[in-house]
């Protein structure tokens, strides 16, 4: 999931063919996060760059309930560049890998609950 906080699509360029791009966001963070007794776990996002006072300000939670200490969660902050559907691949190879967390300087992330 693509951490689109600031980017509500109110506000978009029309790239060179002719596609909505839509614009906002801006150096958007995605951090790891558990509660104190472990059993809410899940990803925060948010972006220290898009105005308070802006409707698309905000932040994002993707969690998960976790009710047994024998519960592995995995996640990935980030993924490669989409190019040629890249990001998609990159995804099913790493999940055939066993669920290894990887991070890289990207905005998508996925958690994995087994």
């Amino acid at each position: 999931m693509r951490n689109f906080v600031g980017q509500d699509g109110s506000k978009f360029n029309i790239d060179g063919k002719g596609d909505y791009v839509p614009i906002g966001a801006n150096k958007n963070t995605n951090v790891y996060r558990e509660d104190l007794d472990g059993e809410l776990k899940g990803i925060y996002m948010n972006s220290t760059n898009v105005d308070p006072n802006d409707p698309a300000w905000g932040t994002i939670a993707l969690t998960t309930l976790v009710y047994s200490s024998s519960t592995n969660v995995t996640y990935r902050l980030s993924s490669i560049s989409n190019a040629w559907n890249h990001a998609i691949l990159d995804f099913w190879d790493d999940v055939n890998i066993k669920f290894l967390y990887i991070q890289v300087d990207l905005e998508i992330l996925f958690l994995f609950v087994f």
